[in-house]
């Protein structure tokens, strides 16, 4: 995979970059011009500083090759989970967040799917129903859009559908994540929002726009939802100007996995 970006500074400032998947086998980083960079983890982000000493273009070419292991797991006979039996780390994807304001969708949610007893077919019909009820639409929301938003519009990007999906999953008490991926199945290969909630020990993947197979995505960062996760946070007079991404499957062929109505099987990224 590779990620081609260019920005414009007026000023002197500081680029703050989430591009890298989590786990890679090799990788390459250009910076042009030639900066000296902060590398460093916060959370489950690998994040990129650098900083921008005066104006002009600053251009970023980033190539690796990463892996996307999983594992399938059949949730045919999940029951409800108690939150007292859940690992601590978990229990803050419990809590609303800016983008996933679950606590106004408390009614919304226990209406419509307060009365599936299995959890897992509980999460098909939450991303089925995002599916059928809310229009992908480019263009159609903004950096301030939350689910709460997207209910009442019924339009969004794959953002805006993960933020939905999360905000229902924690209004029926399940821990639920924000995923930003590289999604190489995507016509053209683009970065991709998806999530993950906390089924019976494993944190399972979850796309209600339906764009990719589930299969197909290569993990960039998790948190509580898009603010923790930007692929981009700028400082000062910085503007981007053009992106390209290329990423594709390099070896071996897997089949596209896409799950509807009725199965049993999820899948946990390793």
């Amino acid at each position: 995979m590779s990620t081609d970006l260019v920005y414009n500074a007026e000023e002197a400032g500081t680029l703050v970059l989430n591009i890298r998947p989590l786990k890679v086998v090799k990788e390459t980083l250009t910076i042009d011009p030639r900066t000296n960079y902060m590398d460093y983890f916060s959370d489950m982000n690998r994040l990129l500083m650098l900083p921008v000493s005066e104006p002009g273009e600053i251009r970023i070419s980033y190539k690796a090759t990463a892996l996307n292991q999983f594992n399938y797991v059949d949730f045919a006979n999940l029951g409800p989970s108690s939150i007292s039996q859940m690992v601590p780390s978990v229990l803050l994807y419990l809590n609303p967040s800016r983008y996933c304001q679950s606590d106004k969708l408390l009614r919304f949610a226990r209406h419509l799917f307060g009365h599936i007893e299995n959890e897992f077919e509980k999460m098909i019909s939450i991303t089925e129903w995002i599916y059928t009820n809310v229009e992908y639409l480019s263009g159609s929301t903004t950096s301030d859009t939350s689910a709460y938003d997207t209910i009442t519009e019924q339009a969004g990007v794959c953002r805006d559908f993960a933020h939905l999906g999360i905000a229902l999953c924690r209004a029926l008490d399940i821990p639920a994540r924000y995923c930003s991926v590289y999604a190489y199945n995507l016509e053209p290969a683009d970065f991709h929002a998806c999530f993950e909630a906390w089924l019976s020990g494993h944190w399972i993947i979850f796309d209600a726009t339906k764009l990719a197979p589930l299969n197909g995505f290569v993990k960039i960062s998790m948190g509580r939802d898009a603010a923790d996760t930007s692929i981009s946070n700028l400082f000062g007079k910085i503007t981007p100007q053009s992106m390209i991404i290329n990423s594709y499957k390099s070896q071996g062929v897997i089949e596209p996995v896409f799950y509807y109505p009725g199965s049993t099987i999820g899948l946990s990224y390793i």
